[in-house]
């Protein structure tokens, strides 16, 4: 049985203070997020400060990324005995049924060990992405229940993943800082654990790649792309495939831009194939 208080949440934010997250506000709204183990991993330059006192709260200003954050939480989970680690970003909100559903999903799958929430894109849904030639794309809306991770990859916002498994998988690689942090923590995760369980709750979320931004700012967005892209080929992504997507982003930038600088900084970060 699922118990609110066997629960390790990690919550990442950054240029944000926490108490002011969607995660946090809607998931304290609840009964259970109130109950929850909580650590928040401040990766801004500037503290923001704990939301509560009885919350860990540890301020990384030199931004190690998100995947250090759910390995530092994973830690204290089993330090604390938590049998489960929520994972969550500054950006998602939570209805207020969803520890309801995900309980209700493990009384049907009680071996499950890895639970995800739909999370929509208008008519599509962007987690269970459909995941082909090592990469995501948006989904068609799935039913309830378990999926092969093979073919479906959900992102790292609302992942509810057994402390054990997640440990005995390796966690996430800290050198995957953001971009394929999910992908390179399944990479590994689905060789011991190939299905995961959909949910019956869609959690609402954004994500920075899909919102307008300017030309230095795209620049600098797709360097951390592409410095995370090469870092899952060092850790055994697939390479060919991770560096052929750098490079078509690239160009895709470049045309819409209509500068050169994004192949400088494909090259510099991510060289050969």
């Amino acid at each position: 049985m699922l118990e609110a208080a066997h629960i390790q949440a990690v919550l990442v934010v950054y240029q944000q203070k926490a108490v002011d997250s969607s995660s946090w506000k809607s998931l304290r709204a609840t009964a259970a997020g109130r109950e929850m183990h909580w650590l928040v991993v401040d990766n801004s330059p500037i503290a923001g400060g704990s939301p509560a006192a009885e919350v860990r709260y540890e301020h990384h200003p030199t931004n190690p990324g998100v995947s250090a954050a759910y390995c530092r939480g994973a830690e204290l989970a089993q330090q604390d005995g938590c049998t489960w680690l929520l994972l969550l970003d500054q950006d998602s909100a939570f209805p207020a049924d969803w520890f309801e559903q995900y309980t209700k999903a493990l009384q049907k799958f009680p071996n499950a060990t890895l639970l995800v929430p739909a999370v929509p894109a208008g008519r599509k849904w962007m987690s269970p992405a459909k995941y082909r030639w090592h990469r995501g794309w948006l989904n068609t809306p799935m039913k309830e229940g378990a999926f092969a991770l093979e073919q479906n990859a959900p992102i790292n916002a609302g992942m509810l993943i057994r402390r054990d498994a997640y440990l005995e998988a390796g966690g996430h690689e800290p050198t995957v800082q953001l971009d394929f942090s999910d992908f390179a923590f399944l990479h590994k995760f689905q060789k011991r654990n190939p299905t995961a369980v959909l949910a019956n709750f869609k959690l609402t979320h954004s994500l920075s790649g899909i919102e307008k931004a300017q030309f230095k700012q795209r620049v600098q967005r797709f360097g951390y792309y592409c410095r995370d892209a090469a870092a899952f080929a060092r850790t055994g992504g697939p390479r060919g495939w991770l560096w052929f997507w750098a490079a078509w982003r690239a160009l895709v930038l470049s045309a819409r831009y209509r500068r050169l600088q994004f192949f400088r900084v494909f090259w510099r970060e991510f060289p050969t194939p």
